[in-house]
């Protein structure tokens, strides 16, 4: 199994209601690890990409755009930028480094399977990732899940109280 993962450095340095999301990130990777570890084989790529690539600079500006009311994907449109512009071809060397022939890839994002796929990664199966939503993460989750055709079931809207595993 494998969970792909991206630093998220606005989380770590900008002192905004933003950086309270950083709960929903670090829920997400360590549930991952949780689920890795029961299954008792696989592993989390840690990728160097800022969040969906568009980088430090442009992540404030469309945090400016989010606390004005657009969500995350107007935010990066009206700037300009893509929805998402992460790359896998990182990821797809370091499965063949590690000689790995096959994954189960632990996401929501079809982009992801798509993208691995494309770059010749045998994927057997995705499993869906689903952390519950806390204040901050919500309309998050419920653009990726409506506007970025992330397969997320509809119970993840309902509010959760400290944000575990649905």
């Amino acid at each position: 199994m494998i969970r792909r993962h991206f630093t998220w450095a606005a989380s770590t340095t900008l002192p905004t209601k933003h950086g309270e999301f950083l709960t929903h990130v670090f829920t997400d990777t360590d549930n991952a690890l949780a689920l890795i570890a029961r299954r008792g084989a696989g592993a989390v790529l840690y990728l160097r990409q800022e969040w969906r690539g568009i980088g430090l600079a442009n992540k404030i500006r469309a945090y400016d755009l989010q606390s004005r009311g657009h969500d995350t994907v107007d935010a990066n449109r009206l700037l300009g930028l893509p929805d998402d512009a992460r790359t896998y071809d990182v990821a797809a060397l370091m499965l063949e480094y590690l000689d790995v022939e096959s994954i189960e890839l632990l996401t929501n994002n079809p982009e992801k399977v798509s993208g691995l796929r494309a770059l010749g990664v045998e994927i057997e199966a995705r499993i869906p990732h689903v952390v519950a939503p806390n204040d901050f993460s919500r309309g998050y989750l419920e653009a990726k899940r409506l506007r970025m055709a992330h397969e997320l079931p509809s119970f993840v809207l309902p509010l959760a109280g400290a944000g575990g595993t649905l």
